[in-house]
């Protein structure tokens, strides 16, 4: 593991902690909230005590969610056939909105891994891409390769990109340059492939487009 990934495990683990005792609090402040209801006559401020910590702890699951070691169920898992399953995904996303969409990738190869997360994770980042993209003439390019032990998975598209200082932050939990993300989604993406002893980078600048790289190690013979 690099620097970055022990230092993303070791924080993981020490908010995970934090998040699950800030859970319980909550639990305790919800019951007294309760409790009160039917001891004051202020049924508007329990109210708005209540959808505020359904609104915290919804919050802190989806951290959780996005952050917690995953069960993986394992399976063989062939790269072509998987890659035309993202792409169909967003079949529909292509044709209203005019994007481009090339697809390349390496035939006979396999994977071993978490078929359905590995694919939420995917789905994510193309998602992403697909955000990023200019109203006209938006292009997105996914490409699966070998490179000696590993599947590399390359996504490009030519939007907006990310400014230099914000590259190294993108997988970082709660980090979002758009109004109203949790900046969640990428984390649980990283979380996902990490998972699978892969490993995920990107590359961008702004107004030139990014480049998330992605390896996975090839299934063992």
């Amino acid at each position: 593991m690099t620097d970055e990934e022990v230092f993303f495990e070791k924080t993981s683990k020490s908010v995970r902690a934090l998040s699950y005792q800030i859970k319980q609090y909550l639990m305790d402040i919800y019951l007294s909230n309760e409790t009160l209801r039917g001891e004051c006559k202020d049924d508007f401020s329990n109210d708005v005590i209540s959808r505020n910590l359904y609104k915290v702890d919804l919050i802190l699951s989806k951290f959780l969610a996005a952050t917690d070691t995953p069960d993986l169920e394992k399976e063989s898992v062939e790269i072509s056939s998987f890659m035309n399953k993202i792409r169909m995904i967003f079949n529909n996303k292509i044709e209203q909105h005019g994007v481009i969409v090339s697809e390349e990738s390496i035939q006979g190869e396999s994977i071993f891994a978490d078929e359905q997360k590995l694919q939420d994770s995917l789905v994510n980042i193309v998602a992403n891409s697909f955000e990023a993209l200019p109203k006209k003439n938006g292009e997105i390019n996914i490409k699966a390769s070998k490179n000696g032990k590993y599947i590399e998975i390359d996504i490009y598209d030519n939007g907006k990109g990310i400014n230099g200082k914000d590259t190294s932050c993108v997988f970082d939990p709660f980090f979002s340059t758009k109004e109203g993300h949790l900046g969640l989604s990428l984390t649980f993406s990283k979380n996902i492939i990490m998972a699978h002893n892969g490993n995920i980078s990107v590359e961008s600048s702004k107004k030139k487009g990014t480049l998330v790289k992605i390896k996975i190690p090839l299934e063992k013979d």
